[in-house]
C-alpha cells in the first residue's frame, strides 16, 4: 500500500485498502463497488492511511520494534495501570488484515500482558457503524482507579 500511495498509484491503492481492511470473502472486490464508494473510499483513507501504514513499514524496518515492545512491555508493569492493557479485534476484519491483527493481539497478549477481546458485530470500523455494541463491549474493560470508584458510592 505504501508504495503505491508514494507512486500516487491510487488505482491499486483502493483495492489493497479494500481487500485488506473490508473484504470477507474472495469473491468480495473493489471492483464490486460502485464508483460513488470507490470514491469515498479513497477521499477518506488517503492521506492518512498512508501515514499509518507508513509508520508501521518504518517501525519493523527499524532496529526500534524490539525495544518499543520491551518498553511496552515495562510500562504495562506499572501499579497505576491497574486495567492493563487490552486489545479488541473486529468480528469481521477483512481478509488482509485477519492474520497480521491476530498475530499483534497474540503478541501484546504474550509480551505486554494485554486482555484480548473480539466484538460481537461489525468490521474495521466497527466503533463508528455499531457504535451501541462497541460501548456495551468496552465498558466492561474500563477500570476506574479505586480513589474515583470509592468516592462515586
Amino acid at each position: 500500500m505504501v508504495r503505491t500511495a508514494s507512486a500516487d498509484n491510487f488505482d491499486l491503492w483502493g483495492p489493497l485498502f479494500y481487500d485488506f481492511w473490508f473484504s470477507q470473502h474472495p469473491e468480495d472486490t473493489w471492483d464490486h463497488l460502485d464508483l460513488d464508494q470507490r470514491e469515498r473510499l479513497l477521499a477518506t483513507t488517503i492521506p492518512h492511511t498512508y501515514h499509518e501504514v507508513n509508520s508501521l513499514l518504518v517501525a519493523l524496518e527499524s532496529s526500534t520494534a524490539t525495544t518499543d515492545l520491551n518498553a511496552l512491555a515495562d510500562h504495562m508493569k506499572n501499579p497505576l495501570l491497574s486495567a492493563g492493557g487490552h486489545i479488541i479485534l473486529s468480528a469481521s476484519p477483512g481478509r488482509g488484515s485477519r492474520e497480521p491483527l491476530t498475530n499483534l493481539a497474540n503478541l501484546l497478549q504474550r509480551r505486554c500482558a494485554f486482555s484480548l477481546s473480539t466484538l460481537s458485530i461489525g468490521g474495521h470500523i466497527a466503533p463508528i457503524t455499531h457504535p451501541e455494541h462497541f460501548i456495551d463491549h468496552v465498558l466492561p474493560h474500563l477500570v476506574l482507579p479505586a480513589s474515583q470508584s470509592s468516592s462515586r458510592r
